[in-house]
């Protein structure tokens, strides 16, 4: 079996391919290749790295095609309609007339992305001006856009540069952005899936993949609709009614966290993704409550907690907290218990089981 990789977003994917059978008109077996997708989990800034060492093929996640990158990678057709990087500024931001006042500003900026390109261009323009350069600030390559956005709306950051579309994804969850768009660092930048040079069989693959997947065309416009346009599936974790519930459970998180050895805030966190720490809510499949629990999963003798003995006791708060939590440790002990596994990373791997 021979392994290829794709990398998506902050994954590689490996993709094992091997040979299986099917039946023909004649009912003889005809092979052919089937692929298999394992997905390898690496920070941005080793995205090109593991690919250009062999440890994946393609990557998926959104970069912009730059000279810097062409030296060493060939990229797809463009993916997407072009974008423009620009500034977003937040509460504790100095005023700028334009974009020169960014000389001798100090900005922040994962090392690995196209933005410390458009960086340091504009830093040969204000130097041609006889102007300070801008300071470039490098933070950690597992910092998501998003995060910095955060860093920003509270004013940890006076700013940060950004492709100019993901602010449509994040102006509802981080209200105290205000987009630049007379700031502009990139213009008509270009996003494309990448891999190693003189891959002309592969880029002929993706090229026809991606001429009848990506935005223009009826699935990349769904998918665009979808995760980009209405993205109203992210919430603002901080919002008054939200914040009011989290204070109102946390003595319950934190009562069941201990007894459980599960961390308390991380509980709370799982909580708020399954319901919005809503006790009313329900799925269509019937999950109720805070951690959205099947009926049949807490009565299940594995970890049924004490004085359930009907489904209508996890309709009441602490019941359900309760339940959840110890369905968290249930999952822990039970399947990553290896002691060569850190404690931390059992209950993240217990968590995304």
């Amino acid at each position: 079996m021979k392994k290829y990789a794709v990398g998506m977003g902050l994954a590689l994917v490996l993709l094992g391919v091997g040979l299986a059978e099917r039946p023909t008109h004649r009912n003889k077996p005809r092979k052919e290749l089937k692929v298999r997708a394992v997905i390898v989990p690496v920070a941005r800034n080793q995205l090109i790295p593991a690919l250009l060492a062999g440890r994946g093929d393609i990557i998926v996640a959104n970069l912009s095609i730059t000279p810097e990158r062409e030296e060493v990678l060939d990229f797809s057709i463009p993916v997407s309609k072009p974008l423009s990087e620009i500034l977003v500024t937040g509460p504790s931001a100095p005023a700028l007339a334009s974009i020169d006042d960014l000389s001798g500003q100090v900005v922040h900026v994962r090392l690995s992305s196209s933005y410390r390109e458009s960086l340091e261009e504009l830093n040969t323009s204000l130097e041609a001006k006889g102007k300070a350069p801008v300071a470039i600030e490098p933070v950690s390559g597992f910092l998501e856009d998003q995060d910095l956005f955060e860093m920003v709306n509270s004013g940890l950051l006076p700013w940060a540069v950004i492709d100019d579309y993901k602010l449509l994804i994040w102006k509802d969850v981080f209200p105290d952005l205000v987009p630049r768009p007379d700031i502009v660092l990139r213009e008509s930048g270009q996003i494309a899936w990448a891999f190693r040079k003189n891959s002309p069989l592969l880029a002929a693959e993706v090229n026809a993949f991606l001429k009848k997947n990506r935005q223009g065309t009826l699935v990349g416009n769904v998918l665009v609709k979808r995760y980009v346009t209405d993205f109203d599936w992210t919430k603002n974790a901080f919002s008054d009614e939200d914040y009011a519930r989290f204070q109102q459970l946390l003595g319950v998180f934190k009562k069941y966290g201990e007894l459980y050895e599960i961390d308390h805030i991380l509980a709370a966190a799982q909580g708020y993704q399954e319901s919005r720490l809503d006790q009313g809510a329900r799925s269509k499949s019937g999950a109720i409550g805070i951690m959205q629990l099947l009926p049949s999963t807490a009565l299940d003798h594995n970890f049924a907690i004490d004085n359930i003995d009907n489904i209508d006791n996890i309709e009441k708060t602490e019941n359900n907290i309760h339940a959840g939590v110890k369905y968290l440790s249930f999952l822990r002990s039970r399947y990553f218990n290896d002691p060569e596994i850190e404690e931390t990373d059992q209950t993240l791997m217990a968590l995304a089981a």
